[in-house]
């Protein structure tokens, strides 16, 4: 996920993780895609396969939505 851009709370999937960012004093509510690649590492080692699988099609839903909503259409 490390990227040129600054890590920010876009809260898109409702899926919430504790993270803090650097320049924040404790640990806040943050969407598993807005969390830093270490903090979304570890919770994907703490699942099970069904928990997994549940991650997986929510953040497929998720990106559905996100592109109906944008009109994305692939042809």
């Amino acid at each position: 996920m490390e990227s040129n851009t600054e890590l920010k709370r876009r809260n898109i999937s409702g899926i919430y993780l504790f993270a803090k960012f650097d320049d924040e004093p404790t640990r806040q509510p943050t969407c598993f895609e807005d969390c830093p690649e270490d903090v979304q590492d570890r919770y994907l080692k703490s699942l099970e396969k069904e928990q997994l699988i549940n991650l997986a099609k929510k953040l497929g839903q998720t990106i559905v939505e996100l592109s109906d909503y944008i009109g994305v259409v692939k042809e």
